[in-house]
């Protein structure tokens, strides 16, 4: 059976293990999830016609005539066109509170979702109020400035990505830690007196001010 990873931008893939059936044992609508779209999950939820009976329901029209075809045809049948089911956590996304999930038929996509009580829908999931912090949730040292979660540095606050040094945030880079407002992005930290520009190409450079 198939396992894809979950994330809203994944591509699902599918291992194909062939055995002593041939391709005409699947026709049409046959196959489980041919007809169907994600609208089924979004109307139905998951878990309504599993995949696998529909595959046993079409393995036992294909095989009557050959019983010993059924477990071979079964196998095939869970192994090209069924997933495991299920959800990935709430999470705000697009101005709204949607989880990605996945039914047993391979379809796909986001669905509205809500968080517990007592908690907010946030970019990093469901949150509890006293750590909301705008659209995120912050956790562990960390602590909402502007709108934004950030750990304390000093008399600074480092932003996502960056770290502490020397009582100063600076974002890691190849050849070491490039000092707020200096990074340019992949590997490039402008010295100061310099600032980052970005030439039509999209390549990012440094130029003096």
């Amino acid at each position: 059976m198939n396992m894809p990873r979950f994330n809203a931008e994944a591509s699902l893939y599918k291992t194909r293990r062939y055995y002593c059936t041939s391709a005409h044992l699947y026709e049409g609508n046959d196959l489980p999830g041919s007809a169907d779209s994600f609208l089924r999950l979004q109307r139905a939820g998951l878990g309504t016609v599993s995949c696998a009976t529909r595959c046993a329901a079409t393995c036992s029209r294909r095989c009557a005539s050959d019983p010993q075809c059924y477990d071979y045809c079964f196998e095939e049948c869970i192994d090209i066109h069924c997933c495991e089911e299920g959800c990935e956590p709430c999470k705000l996304f697009g101005g709204q509170c949607q989880q990605f999930c996945i039914d047993d038929d391979c379809n796909q996509g986001m669905v509205p979702c809500a968080c517990p009580p007592g908690q907010t829908c946030t970019v990093d999931g469901c949150c509890s109020v006293s750590q909301t912090c705008g659209q995120y949730c912050c956790t562990g040292n960390e602590v909402c400035s502007n709108q934004q979660c950030c750990n304390p540095c000093g008399s600074d606050c480092c932003e996502r990505g960056m770290i502490c040094k020397d009582g100063q945030c600076c974002t890691p880079y190849s050849q070491g830690c490039c000092p707020r407002g200096q990074y340019c992005g992949k590997d490039v930290c402008c010295p100061p007196g310099t600032g980052c520009f970005k030439n039509p190409r999209g390549n990012v450079g440094c130029i003096r001010r």
